[in-house]
């Protein structure tokens, strides 16, 4: 029975983050550029990735703004490499599901090969979980919107790893207690 609990928690957390990413697509300012710079794994190192800039979605459904972090994700050479956080509120009624914002960024997208990307993308994400499912997470696009913060990873508190032989190393890092940048550049 844990297990059963584990996979439904994994699942959750898998359709959160992947509301996050469809998230910034969709309000972004350029869908194209977007989808083109979105990662083609869920397992790449960074969710979105162009030209030597890179950028980490968190999202959380919590009254705080603690994060996990692989370690590998915050040690980078990258000058401009952010993390988007984003806190999310529950709204069955008005709030938008993953399909829900699949479903508009297929219609705002009139390049065929990043609709395709989206749609492989997508699928590779919630495997074989039926829209049903996906539609009961709802979030509010609004709330959202208004509690979306940029932080530079540099800024960000890291442990020195001296030691190869130590690996997949994951912390929590509280954002709130960090400062956060105006816009991304």
């Amino acid at each position: 029975i844990i297990e059963l609990f584990r996979e439904l928690s994994d699942k959750k957390r898998s359709i959160i983050g992947l509301w996050g990413e469809l998230f910034l697509i969709y309000t972004s300012t350029s869908v194209e550029k977007t989808l083109q710079a979105w990662h083609e794994n869920p397992t790449d190192k960074y969710d979105f990735y162009h030209d030597n800039e890179a950028l980490e979605v968190k999202c959380t459904t919590q009254t705080d703004r603690k994060h996990q972090f692989k370690h590998d994700q915050l040690v980078s050479n990258l000058n401009d490499h952010y993390v988007a956080s984003i806190m999310l509120s529950e709204d069955p009624v008005k709030g938008l599901s993953v399909v829900d914002l699949y479903e508009e960024i297929k219609k705002n997208c009139k390049v065929d090969n990043l609709n395709n990307k989206l749609k492989k993308i997508f699928f590779k994400t919630v495997g074989k979980t039926p829209f049903e499912e996906l539609n009961e997470y709802k979030y509010d696009l609004n709330f959202s919107k208004k509690n979306l913060l940029y932080f530079k990873v540099k800024g960000l508190s890291k442990l020195e790893n001296k030691d190869e032989s130590i690996s997949n190393i994951n912390y929590t890092i509280d954002l709130a207690q960090k400062k956060s940048v105006d816009n991304l550049s």
